[in-house]
Order: structure tokens, then C-alpha cells, then sequence
């Protein structure tokens, strides 16, 4: 009955599911338990001096191992502060029995025990060996009674029955002893601790302590996306899933403290984990506490994107209404230029020149020259509104409108680009290449996004150079810069959706994203590399219209 006892509390640890070492404790008690009946059992019909020499070593192999694994359940249980950060003074406990037990291989005096005499005869560290292994049952007794206190499970039944599973075993060790019936026939401690360990089982660890889910639900636990984090009521983790461990980069988080990680989760930038601490119940009462944790970090930056989206709508609808309302003044303009031009035609004349006096002669030699600077400026604002519209009407560009000629391209994106730049600030070097089969209106966008970003990165003293050359079978638009450069860890991610080294409000990281993919839709492609001497240089590569020729 006591083998078949430990078998069964040995199954009853192995059936609960866990990924750590600690279920070995629970697991060796049974085996203990079964190691000293058995050895009793041998002992007691032993015919032959090997057989007694193989009961003793079991059964005192049993009794050496089942107060260690008592102890450190308890302590499992109980968790104290020193159990939590030095767990390797639970070995320390264990060494003197393991001296002890060495003995019955070593000993030639029976220091320990005789190993063939029947009745047994003991030497003076058997006492030892007794007093050592109930002292440590005694402890491990403490402990669980200190567990039930401190889950607030202290019910008068349950505290009864943690001291009755470890008194029972005890006077019946001590009786047993007292009575002279050494290894005369079998001794009931190893049945009294079975039923004692069983008892604490269902008041302790049954009760919510050391074993929260069942085998289903734990497997359930294992596979979700959802981290699952299960801490003691004193906030120390027990146990996490994949999930969790993932989240939160760390592979060691047992004892770690549960209110330090939920604080390092939501302070984490990088990352939008949401976190929510539920209390854990048992059917005694409160067993502890889980936090459940879901990563939104992927959603968040699903809803920065529409929310951009929505912005770059916006900004369309916004600059349509711009050029239309910028289209009516400059039509009064060009009206009333047109009258103002006629005037200052009729200042060409020398004779008037001179009844206007020296203070105004030199200015109407000039008007000329004025007038025609008026009408090719209003003339550029009229060109930038024209594309402007057609930008914010969103000409498609998966229509492919034809042949395009990348350095017209590279001209009508300087000119956007340039408006309000010191004169030079953009330069442009051409070469006769290919035509490409594009959207012409996208490359532009693509172009005018490259020399924006440029403008932007070299500061006050802009000092861009716009290249269109043949390249291998295709034509590169290529924009060099003099700004502070890319760093090398970052040139990767440049044109990753809403990556910007700007400051916040200074850009959206979209520009580099789109252009990509513009370029990739027409087969072609777009990179960065560090310019040498400072700066970087952003190639648009397409291939050659193949229709047509150079």
C-alpha cells in the first residue's frame, strides 16, 4: 500500500504540466516514500545477507531523500526572501545526508549502520541521520503552515491538517523507535508520511499554491500570441508563457518581481503592450495574481498609417482649393500686367525719358526689362499651380502615359523644388538618355521628393546636384547633397513607412516610402549611398523605354 502510495504521488507530480525542475521535489517525495517501504520490505524477508545489504541501501537512500524533497516543497510553498535569490543554499542542507548515506558504501566500522546484521545494530551517526531528517520535516512543516497563513487559507481544518500530516509520521517514526521494533517488522512511517504528504496536498498545494492550471488549459496557455504571466501573492513570477518571455526579451523571469515587469512593459517606446493584472482564485480563495499581455505594436502602426492616409487626402483636397483659389488673382495679374505693359512701352521713348527727370529716367529705361521679369515669374507660379493641381487630382500612376525623359523630369522638380533657394542652390547635369515608359507626373513627385529632403538636410547653404545619365540598360536620376550624411546603421530603414530622422512634426517618413514603391512599380529601383567627402546620394534607376530610341 505504501509502494502503491508513492507511485501514485509521483504520477500525480509528473501529470502537472510545467517547463521548469521545480516539480522534482513533489516527484522525489513519492519515490522516497516508495524507496523506504520497499527497503523495509527487503529487510524484513531478507534470506540472504546481499538482499538485507540491498533493503538497508534502499531504505536508507529513501529516508536520506525524503526530508531534503520535503523541505524544499515546503519552501516551493512558503517561498521565503532567501529561498527567491539563493536557491543554492538549498543544496547545502542536502550534503550532510548525502555524507551519511556514503557511508553505507565506505564504511567499514558501521559508523553509520551494520550492513548484514539482522536485527540492525547502529553506530553513533545513525542518530544523527534521524535527528537531521526531522528536523527538516519539522521546517518543512513550519513552511507550509506559514504558505496557508500567508494566502490567507489559515482555516482552523486546514492548519489541523498540515499538523497532523507531519505529527502523524513523526510519533509513529519515534514510537516505532521506542518500542524496539527495528527493522523486526516493517516500520509505519513511510504509510503515516505518504498519508500525510496527501493530506497537505489537498490543504496546500491543491488549494491554489503550486499548480494553477490543468494539463488542457496550460497547453492552450502555451500556444496563444497572448502573454500570459502567473505570479504568488507576493508578486513573484511562477510561471510565463512564450508569448510573455518573448514580449518581454528575457528568458530567466521566475522570481522575477510581476510589478516591476508590467512598469517596464508600459515605459517600453519601442513597443505598445497593452497589460492588464487580473487578481488568480482558486476554490479556497485568492492563489495569486496573472498578468495578461497584447502586443499592439503592429496594430498601432496599422492605424498610423490610415491616420497618415487620411492627412495625405487631406493635404490633396487642400492643395486642389489652393491652386484654384491662387489661379484667380494671378489672372488679375496677368489682365492688368497686360495693361501696365502697354503703359511702360510707351517709356521707351528717349524723349520722355527725359520730361520724366533724372530721378525716374533710369527706371523707365528699365520698365522693359521689368515687365518681362513680371511675366516669366507669373508664368512660374502659373506652371507650379498647374502641377500642383495635377498632383492634388492624383493623375494615376499605375497608368503608364507614355515615354518620359528623365532630365525634363530632374528640370520641372528642380523648379518646384527650388522656389524660394538662393539661385544655384540646385544644380542640374544632364545628359541625352533613353526615354523611360513611365507616369510622368510620379516620376516628378519621386524626383521632387529626393531634392525636398536634400533641401531639408543641407541646412542654410543648400548645395544639390541633380544628375540624369545612362546607366547600364536603364537611365539613373541621381540627387547628390552636402548634408551631415546617413549613418551607416540607419540607411537600411530610410525607406521603411514612417521612418524619418526628423524631428517630431518635421516629417512624416512617408516621401522615401512612396517614391520606393513608385520606382519598384516601373521596374526600376531607388537606394542610398554616403557620398564621399559628406553627404548622400539618392539614384532612381529605371530601364530604357525599349521602344524607342536614344
Amino acid at each position: 500500500m505504501t509502494v502503491a502510495l508513492g507511485l501514485w504521488l509521483l504520477v500525480d507530480a509528473s501529470s502537472q504540466l510545467r517547463r521548469r525542475w521545480e516539480v522534482l521535489p513533489t516527484a522525489l517525495l513519492g519515490v522516497a516514500t516508495s524507496l523506504w517501504a520497499g527497503g523495509e520490505f527487503l529487510i524484513v524477508h531478507a534470506q540472504e545477507p546481499g538482499e538485507a545489504v540491498l533493503g538497508r541501501r534502499l531504505l536508507y537512500l529513501g529516508t536520506s531523500v525524503l526530508p531534503i524533497a520535503w523541505a524544499y516543497t515546503a519552501a516551493e510553498a512558503a517561498r521565503p526572501r532567501w529561498f527567491r535569490h539563493a536557491r543554492w543554499l538549498a543544496a547545502c542542507v542536502a550534503l550532510p545526508q548525502a555524507v551519511l548515506y556514503a557511508l553505507l558504501y565506505t564504511d567499514a566500522h558501521a559508523w553509520f549502520v551494520h550492513l548484514t546484521q539482522k536485527p540492525a545494530r547502529f553506530g553513533p551517526l545513525f542518530p544523527i541521520h534521524v535527528a537531521l531528517g526531522w528536523c527538516l520535516i519539522a521546517v518543512g512543516a513550519v513552511y507550509f503552515v506559514r504558505a496557508a497563513t500567508r494566502m490567507g487559507k489559515a482555516h482552523p481544518l486546514r492548519i489541523a491538517t498540515i499538523s497532523i500530516g507531519t505529527a502523524l509520521p513523526f510519533l509513529g517514526n519515534l514510537l516505532y523507535l521506542a518500542t524496539g521494533g527495528v527493522e523486526r517488522h516493517p516500520d509505519p512511517t513511510p504509510l503515516l508520511l505518504g498519508l500525510g504528504i496527501l493530506a497537505i496536498r489537498f490543504a496546500v498545494i491543491d488549494s491554489g499554491l503550486t499548480a494553477f492550471l490543468p494539463i488542457a488549459r496550460s497547453d492552450v496557455v502555451e500556444q496563444l500570441h497572448t502573454g500570459v504571466i502567473l505570479a504568488d501573492l507576493e508578486g513573484a513570477v511562477v510561471d510565463a508563457n512564450p508569448a510573455a518571455v518573448h514580449m518581454l526579451g528575457d528568458d530567466d523571469l521566475l522570481n522575477a518581481d510581476l510589478d516591476a515587469l508590467v512598469a517596464r512593459l508600459r515605459v517600453d517606446a519601442g513597443h505598445a503592450i497593452e497589460v492588464e493584472v487580473l487578481p488568480v482564485s482558486s476554490a479556497s480563495g485568492p492563489a495569486g495574481r496573472c498578468a495578461v499581455l497584447n502586443d499592439r505594436t503592429e496594430a498601432q502602426r496599422t492605424e498610423q498609417q490610415l491616420q497618415q492616409a487620411q492627412k495625405l487626402e487631406a493635404v490633396g483636397y487642400l492643395t486642389a482649393g489652393i491652386a484654384h483659389e491662387i489661379n484667380n488673382p494671378l489672372a488679375y495679374l496677368n489682365a492688368n500686367l497686360g495693361s501696365l505693359e502697354e503703359l511702360l512701352l510707351g517709356l521707351d521713348d528717349a524723349a520722355v525719358q527725359r520730361a520724366l527727370g533724372a530721378k525716374y529716367e533710369p527706371l523707365a529705361a528699365e520698365a522693359p526689362e521689368l515687365v518681362t521679369e513680371m511675366r516669366d515669374g507669373l508664368d512660374r507660379i502659373s506652371r507650379l499651380v498647374e502641377r500642383l493641381g495635377r498632383f492634388a487630382r492624383g493623375s494615376s500612376s499605375d497608368t503608364l502615359s507614355g515615354p518620359v525623359d528623365l532630365c525634363a523630369v530632374a528640370e520641372r522638380a528642380g523648379a518646384l523644388a527650388g522656389v524660394g533657394l538662393p539661385c544655384g542652390a540646385i544644380r542640374t547635369r544632364l545628359e541625352s538618355a533613353r526615354p523611360v515608359q513611365a507616369n510622368e507626373d510620379a516620376l516628378v513627385q519621386i524626383a521632387t521628393n529626393l531634392l525636398v529632403n536634400a533641401v531639408q538636410a543641407s541646412g542654410a547653404s543648400p548645395d544639390i546636384e541633380v544628375e540624369v545619365r545612362p546607366d547600364a540598360d536603364g537611365v539613373a536620376l541621381i540627387v547628390h547633397d552636402r548634408g551631415p550624411g546617413i549613418p551607416e546603421d540607419v540607411l537600411p530603414n530610410v525607406f521603411d513607412p514612417f521612418f524619418t530622422t526628423k524631428r517630431p512634426g518635421e516629417g512624416t517618413g512617408l516621401g522615401l516610402s512612396l517614391s520606393f514603391d513608385l520606382a519598384r512599380r516601373y521596374g526600376g529601383t531607388l537606394r542610398a549611398t554616403p557620398r564621399p567627402g559628406g553627404g548622400t546620394s539618392f539614384t532612381l534607376w529605371l530601364p530604357a523605354s525599349a521602344d524607342a530610341s536614344a
